[in-house]
């Protein structure tokens, strides 16, 4: 399974391999298709040329050799929904290899790449960290926009690492009512 990070764009790849020899294909034309298994988009597929999402299958993009047969393609941090499901497919312009596929997996991103270490809490209504809680912050209020995502520990604390600004964190975990988004300043 391959995990794509949401609020960035994803390198996925896939290794194409001759039906006759079992040997990599490492020239030719390779496009690569996505299909949303679940969420909004589900049953659709991610058309790269206009970056829309179409019931019949569409063209992702075509892919890139890179070595030994294996195949590369990035796709934009607009194809991503957290926590949906995906199915990425190729297929080589001579009909030469064996079908592929890989399932994918839209998850929370890094901790940051940022210069300042910020620790956010996170507490239930008695003031007890809850451990176990995914937090992720982001720029916008819309929470599409994100920098950076963890896990919170046993004492309730994340570490991001952000630059100076405003941010917004978003928490969930089965069994909580969260109030999202909550405001960070980071200075």
């Amino acid at each position: 399974m391959i995990k794509a990070l949401i609020g960035q764009a994803n390198i996925v790849s896939l290794p194409i391999v001759a039906k006759a020899s079992g040997s990599p294909i490492e020239a030719g034309t390779v496009n690569f298709y996505l299909v949303a298994k679940d969420g909004t988009n589900a049953n659709k597929w991610y058309r790269g040329s206009d970056t829309s999402w179409q019931v019949a299958a569409s063209i992702a993009g075509a892919a890139t050799h890179r070595a030994d047969g294996h195949w590369y393609l990035s796709l934009p941090s607009a194809v991503w929904t957290r926590n949906v499901r995906y199915r990425l497919y190729a297929e080589e312009s001579g009909d030469l290899h064996i079908p592929v596929g890989e399932d994918i997996i839209a998850e929370l991103g890094q901790a940051g790449a940022g210069s300042i270490a910020s620790t956010y809490t996170v507490v239930d209504g008695d003031g007890d960290p809850i451990d176990g809680v995914s937090v992720w912050v982001s720029t916008d209020l819309a929470g599409d926009n994100v920098v950076a995502s963890g896990t919170s520990n046993v004492s309730g604390e994340v570490v991001f690492y952000l630059d100076a600004g405003t941010y917004y964190i978003w928490s969930q975990k089965a069994g909580y009512d969260f109030t999202n988004p909550d405001t960070e300043v980071v200075a």
